[in-house]
């Protein structure tokens, strides 16, 4: 959980709170293969963070996520992921530029580990490929 607290200039005396909380569980099917849900909240009432469209003054959201994830090596990911968002307030721009609750998406995503491939000599400042 992230708790997170900070003042605005006109208001240097008083603080605004925000927070977010997320949970993950992961399986590991094989080497290569690995699932995750992710559920998390996010609560800005004074948007400090985020800003609801509108002018709705409080920016609350949930999501939920399943990540299917191809590992081909040990420096490339492959992620396929569905996300499902959801707020009290109308929050999220559809197709037709209006705001809805709710809103549902798939991904894909490569990932690329490039600090393996990477050695930093302190004695120089040179980047050497491995």
């Amino acid at each position: 959980m992230i708790l997170g607290c900070s003042s605005r200039p006109k208001n240097a005396n008083q603080f605004y709170y925000w927070h977010c909380a997320t949970a993950i569980a992961q399986y590991k099917i094989s080497t290569q293969w690995q699932l995750a849900l992710i559920a998390e909240t996010f609560n800005d009432p004074t948007e400090i963070i985020n800003t609801a469209p509108n002018s709705i003054g409080n920016f609350r959201s949930n999501g939920y996520s399943l990540n299917l994830d191809y590992l081909p090596s040990k420096l490339v990911m492959c992620r396929l992921e569905g996300r499902y968002l959801t707020s009290p307030n109308a929050l999220y721009k559809a197709v037709d530029n209006t705001y809805k609750k709710n809103s549902f998406f798939i991904t894909t995503s490569i990932a690329i580990k490039f600090g393996a491939l990477l050695k930093w000599n302190y004695d120089s400042p040179e980047l050497y490929l491995i």
